[in-house]
């Protein structure tokens, strides 16, 4: 019996420096790079508005990392907003925008987040009017 344990225990040690030297020799990265995406504002401020207003705002981002960067999905807290996000990738380095179409049927004040689905996580935009009469 203490054979095979012997045996298991350097079956087990050559796995692991094997593995380790694979992993030295700069083959494949242990850990590949990660989207990454930086937004110009993350609070969008519509003011003063009137229940007829329809306002647009556009949000700037940049692709901050080293792979390309795309949108799955991006949803606001109110059926008042629509979120437009572009559909294609966007090399590390490119810009892009968002648009925010904006009309309540609420008075007073709003403020409501969006969820922005990626390939580089959640990220969050808030925005906020104040609706009157």
């Amino acid at each position: 019996m203490k054979k095979a344990g012997q045996f298991y225990a350097i079956f087990i040690l050559c796995i692991l420096a094997t593995s380790s030297l694979a992993q030295n020799k700069g083959d494949k990265p242990l850990i590949e790079p990660k989207a990454s995406v930086a937004f110009k504002d993350t609070i969008i401020e519509f003011g003063v508005i009137t229940q007829k207003d329809s306002l647009v705002q556009a949000v700037e981002f940049k692709n901050t990392g080293k792979v390309p960067f795309h949108f799955y999905d991006a949803v606001s807290e109110c059926g008042c907003a629509t979120i437009v996000v572009p559909k294609t990738d966007f090399k590390p380095g490119k810009k892009g925008t968002i648009l925010i179409i904006f009309k309540s049927p609420y008075m007073g004040s709003i403020e409501k987040k969006i969820t922005l689905v990626s390939n580089a996580g959640i990220h969050y935009l808030v925005y906020r009017a104040y609706v009157k009469e």
